[in-house]
């Protein structure tokens, strides 16, 4: 079984564990008795609560749902990108700056691979794929023109770099896109008052107890590794992989 589920279960065993000795402190540390005269209103809170967690979890998943399938779409857009831009480079006349250019995509695009997705993994960018990165410009501005059918190859070349840097500034932005601290504190805090809503002693029958709580307490653990899971894209279960860069340096080595 992947190691990453293992941890997932562990940590959703150990809240439950945790949330029945709640439920056990305050089922005989405290008079049932009075707590019973407001079950009503206990409940009720509880389900309000509940209903407003339920609709920030919703959302929140929601959010870094779509921060991960953007992520993704964006990793492909720039290695597609930068196949493009490679092809265009040989329509040009001079072959030598071709091959030039091809080295400095070759470069940036084994960076990407090697170092630039460990950093955004950390939430850093990483200079020595911005270097390499501002290269393949420095290469494209050196092509000298030769005639007008290089003229309008060049242009095409430039076209093709502004896309090349609009998917690559997107892809960098959500990368590093997280939560805000103050939304997943929130998150936790409200999760936690859930649970702990459900600890009161509002049900007289403790098995009935026991299994509402580890239900709920096992359905919000999961929930909140899942959120901390997409939220970063690069680490976890569900992860992102340069795979698509790594097709591409496999395409430059059959050319």
């Amino acid at each position: 079984m992947n190691p990453v589920i293992i941890k997932y279960f562990l940590k959703t065993f150990l809240l439950a564990i945790f949330s029945l000795l709640v439920l056990f402190l305050f089922r005989f540390s405290v008079d049932g008795q009075k707590f019973l005269i407001d079950a009503g209103g206990i409940s009720g809170f509880a389900s309000i609560f509940g209903a407003l967690w339920g609709i920030l979890v919703a959302f929140i998943i929601f959010t870094v749902w779509s921060q991960f399938n953007n992520t993704s779409t964006y990793i492909e857009s720039e290695a597609n990108a930068l196949k493009q831009l490679y092809r265009l480079t040989l329509c040009l006349k001079n072959q030598k700056a071709a091959e030039e250019i091809e080295e400095t995509i070759k470069n940036y695009t084994k960076l990407v691979i090697g170092v630039g997705f460990k950093a955004v993994s950390t939430g850093q960018r990483n200079p020595q794929t911005s270097e390499a990165f501002n290269q393949i410009f420095l290469k494209l501005r050196q092509i000298d023109i030769d005639g007008e059918r290089d003229q309008l190859v060049y242009d095409r070349i430039l076209g093709q770099f502004k896309e090349l840097s609009d998917a690559r500034t997107k892809r960098l932005t959500e990368s590093l896109t997280r939560l805000p601290a103050p939304l997943r504190v929130f998150l936790h805090f409200s999760s936690f008052a859930v649970i702990l809503a459900f600890a009161f002693p509002i049900f007289q029958n403790l098995s009935v107890a026991i299994f509402v709580m580890a239900v709920l307490s096992g359905s919000i653990g999961l929930l909140l590794q899942v959120v901390a899971d997409l939220d970063n894209p690069f680490v976890g279960y569900w992860n992102l992989t340069p795979k698509p860069f790594e097709r591409f340096l496999e395409f430059l080595g059959k050319e």
